[in-house]
């Protein structure tokens, strides 16, 4: 971190605005605080910012609204939501504007600072993110994602379909991202924070991160059921995640 780094913080409670204030400038950043939506946007459309710690509960332009009203010139900008009214439903909809990181208040001194500290050193994208933290997991972007599982089924990652005989089962972009992470590396655990960090880009705590995939999981079992066999593919390893149990050839 260096002097020129700054930090655009937008909160409707002016103490937690000064709050936010007080713990970044005595770790040397450069602050700015504003109390709405409209005055984030003004700011953001006036200098440069490197981080943006964004309430989404606010009066008028709520965190969301500012989300989507961000110029494509802020598209570098790293967005740390903060919110005291945490839910699955909020945590969704920010992580669609790819935020770096989703934290529930009230927050301590510790997690804010290394939540700016990680979104200043996050120069690399999320699949290379997940790719350093399981090494056995690769995935390569220049080449087309299609597989065959067992025999006779084939399953396009790209193309999000799923074909078994006369039958075509198709995937959300988020059941394609799981099924490719899964397909690149079957056998291999991955946590849940892992998986709704790739499939997602969203960083969650443990707990949050089971309770976003557990629908995800069951929708795609349902979709599996036509096939015999397909519907244990994935197996929940208590306590650890989700792992991919079949026979895989990358096409």
């Amino acid at each position: 971190m260096t002097t020129s780094t700054k930090v655009l913080v937008v909160d409707d409670e002016q103490i937690a605005r000064l709050t936010l204030q007080r713990i970044l400038q005595m770790d040397g950043y450069d602050v700015l605080t504003v109390g709405s939506g409209e005055e984030a946007l003004a700011a953001l459309d006036t200098d440069r910012y490197d981080v943006m710690l964004l309430d989404l509960v606010m009066p008028g332009m709520t965190g969301l609204d500012v989300l989507a009203k961000m110029s494509k010139a802020n598209a570098d900008l790293k967005v740390i939501v903060l919110t005291a009214f945490g839910s699955m439903d909020s945590a969704i909809q920010a992580l669609r504007f790819h935020v770096y990181d989703y934290l529930v208040k009230p927050v301590t001194k510790e997690q804010v600072l290394s939540s700016v500290k990680g979104a200043l050193e996050s120069h690399i994208s999320s699949v290379e993110k997940v790719t350093e933290s399981r090494t056995t997991y690769s995935v390569e972007r220049g080449r087309r994602a299609i597989y065959q599982v067992e025999d006779g089924i084939m399953i396009d990652c790209d193309r999000r379909i799923i074909s078994w005989n006369t039958n075509f089962i198709h995937l959300t972009p988020t059941e394609a991202k799981l099924m490719r992470a899964f397909l690149d590396a079957p056998t291999v655990v991955f946590s849940h924070t892992e998986l709704v960090f790739f499939s997602h880009a969203f960083k969650a705590e443990q707990l949050e991160a089971a309770r976003i995939l557990r629908p995800v999981f069951s929708r795609l079992r349902t979709k599996l059921e036509v096939i015999p066999g397909a519907q244990d593919w994935i197996r929940n390893v208590r306590g650890a995640g989700y792992v991919f149990e079949g026979r895989v050839t990358r096409l």
